[in-house]
């Protein structure tokens, strides 16, 4: 595709795309998203029983929003 639509909009291309193709499940994320294996398999796991499953967001460490708030150590454990 040689335009770019935006995030929103790309989003809604792919889950049209994922409902043609009769895709299982579909998974939005940022480009810069940084994922830890174990809760995308809950996550998958819960999808049996739920039709939306969202997971807890955190700021990457250094990044969160108002740093001066949190302790040091409280970094990259801020929910987003």
């Amino acid at each position: 595709m040689a335009k770019n639509f935006g995030f929103a909009a790309g989003n809604n291309i792919g889950i049209k795309k994922a409902l043609q193709r009769k895709a299982d499940l579909y998974i939005n994320s940022n480009n810069d998203t940084v994922v830890d294996p174990k809760p995308i398999h809950k996550s998958i796991r819960c999808v049996k029983t739920a039709d939306i499953v969202s997971p807890k967001i955190y700021f990457a460490s250094g990044f969160e929003f108002h740093k001066q708030r949190y302790k040091k150590s409280d970094l990259g454990k801020v929910i987003w």
